[in-house]
């Protein structure tokens, strides 16, 4: 596999541009630190394997677009990807998710990632996981 396919048809050198960027913006958070920790031991296998269920959930998401934000396929989309990231990478509170969602509006290069599923998905996805976490907080209130 080469390093384009692996991290999304970015160059490795473009990868360490955005995790030295990530490193800057939030290296002293506890939820860096938990991610840096599980993902140094990962392979490159692992990796894939990582960017592909990515890809399986903007894929998911983009083929629930037609049942509205909140179907249940939208939302176990959403779940999924949640899930993921707590499994794999950190311990990811809802007001995270969140805002995770909204970066992936604001910030042109995670937009394009999802725009690539379907013009629309960075805003589809934004509204899913708002209602996930709106759905969520409430039943564990």
């Amino acid at each position: 596999m080469q390093d384009e396919e692996l991290y999304g048809g970015l160059s490795r050198q473009k990868m360490e541009e955005y995790a030295q960027e990530a490193k800057e913006r939030w290296g002293n958070t506890k939820a860096y630190k938990q991610s840096a920790e599980r993902l140094k031991g990962y392979t490159k296998e692992q990796y894939a394997e990582l960017a592909k269920e990515g890809e399986e959930v903007a894929q998911a998401l983009a083929e629930a677009m037609d049942k509205g934000f909140d179907s249940p396929e939208a939302q176990a989309a959403v779940d999924r990807n949640f899930q993921m990231i707590n499994e794999r990478f950190y311990d990811c509170s809802l007001e995270m998710f969140r805002n995770l969602a909204v970066m992936t509006t604001e910030d042109q290069r995670f937009a394009d990632y999802y725009r690539r599923f379907h013009p629309d998905l960075p805003e589809f996805r934004l509204k899913a996981v708002q209602f996930y976490c709106d759905t969520n907080s409430q039943s564990a209130a």
